[in-house]
């Protein structure tokens, strides 16, 4: 196998599935190997070797998991035996997962993509002069964006901070008790300070509310008028010595 992987930043490897079919007789002895070279350092990026000593031709299936490694780092790949037989329907595949923004300027969606097209403008020297660079008006409608955004938060909570300013006012106003003599001995201040006071909390919609209701039917029906005692009772009490004791306490004299 030549280098069957692109050099893609971003693309990491996180597994290897295989399939082979060895021929080979019984008694010979063969190891089937698969390996990746590593690009960097010496030795093998990934190796995997199957023995097949004192066992008959077969087809294999597998998969070998990987803990996400860096495509780049895979060099030239290769299968083969060592021993006696040969292998047919080869086939290696690379399960591997890419990610878009290993570069932040791929999409404004991306972490971190204003702090890189700010240092893509400074890098090339975008920032002092008007140049018409696509990523030069990204990055000024991308400020401009943000200054309104904070603009509106900001007169958002000005207007939440006026309505419990102008609240405050209200419920400071009907309590006051500057000028009470004057409002108290004048009906007419008398009657709006009680409604000012009113209007403070609305109770209307806790006490003027309706609950459903109806009659409840008797339910339960006797046969006869008539209710016969419990004998069983009554013969348990008789031969109780507390129920005699308190019968024959009624009796009892000072």
């Amino acid at each position: 196998m030549t280098e069957v992987l692109p050099r893609t930043t971003g693309l990491d490897i996180n597994g290897i599935s295989y399939r082979y079919t060895l021929d080979k007789n019984i008694e010979d002895a063969a190891t089937v190997f698969i390996r990746n070279l590593h690009s960097i350092e010496e030795g093998y990026i990934y190796e995997r070797r199957d023995i097949w000593d004192n066992l008959p031709g077969n087809t294999k299936v597998g998969y070998d998991p990987l803990p996400s490694v860096n495509a780049s780092l895979f060099g030239k790949g290769e299968i083969g035996v060592e021993g006696n037989g040969t292998l047919s329907d080869v086939s290696i595949y690379y399960n591997y997962s890419y990610d878009t923004c290993i570069n932040p300027l791929s999409s404004p969606t991306c972490p971190n993509y204003l702090d890189a097209l700010y240092q893509y403008l400074l890098d090339n020297g975008l920032l002092d002069n008007n140049i018409n660079d696509p990523y030069y008006n990204e990055w000024i409608q991308a400020q401009l964006n943000q200054e309104i955004t904070i603009e509106q938060d900001d007169n958002i909570k000005e207007e939440e901070q006026q309505k419990e300013d102008n609240k405050e006012l209200d419920i400071e106003a009907a309590l006051s008790v500057s000028g009470a003599a004057e409002k108290i001995a004048n009906t007419a201040q008398q009657e709006q300070m009680l409604k000012q006071l009113a209007d403070i909390y609305k109770l209307d919609n806790y006490y003027n509310k309706d609950l459903e209701g109806g009659s409840y039917q008797e339910t339960l029906e006797l046969s006869d008028s008539k209710i016969s005692d419990n004998k069983r009772a009554l013969n348990s009490l008789i031969n109780d010595s507390v129920h005699r004791n308190i019968v024959r306490s009624q009796y009892d004299r000072d």
